[in-house]
């Protein structure tokens, strides 16, 4: 199927706007199909970042940053949404913290990241619910560990 860049900048959007609801326990999905997803958002940058990059004359990273960027933000916007949803009474709260991340980069514009991180730590109760590995998929020294646990019972 083929797909205009702006039908791509859409559907990255709406896919977004799926996975931050999937994320936040407002639509039940399944590990599988929330990683499938994903795997879509992501493959719509990539081919977005090619794409501008190769009509503009930009760096594959100079094409990806603004839409990325945009994303984050979006992001932002829906969780403190989100949280006002379910804080109204923080809706006209001038917090120095959101402040400081959203206004607080180069000459007051932009990102401070440092900041945003901290403030993005502050809503992690928003995104108790999203969607978990299945216990199955244990890698590594935690699986070894798990493993020798019940041969060590049996």
């Amino acid at each position: 199927m083929k797909m205009t860049l702006g039908q791509a900048n859409e559907r990255i959007t709406e896919l977004d706007d799926l996975i931050f609801k999937v994320e936040t326990g407002q639509v039940p999905m399944s590990w599988e199909e929330y990683q499938s997803l994903k795997i879509e958002v992501e493959a719509l940058m990539d081919v977005l970042a090619q794409n501008l990059s190769s009509h503009t004359g930009h760096t594959y990273e100079q094409a990806y940053e603004p839409r990325q960027n945009v994303r984050m933000l979006e992001k932002m916007g829906a969780i403190m949404k989100r949280h006002i949803e379910l804080h109204p009474e923080d809706r006209n709260k001038n917090d120095p913290l959101i402040i400081a991340a959203l206004h607080g980069g180069k000459d007051g514009r932009g990102i401070d990241f440092k900041a945003f991180d901290q403030l993005s730590k502050r809503f992690d109760y928003i995104f108790e619910n999203r969607p978990r590995p299945p216990a199955g998929n244990l890698k590594g020294f935690l699986r070894r560990l798990f493993r020798g646990s019940l041969k060590k019972r049996g």
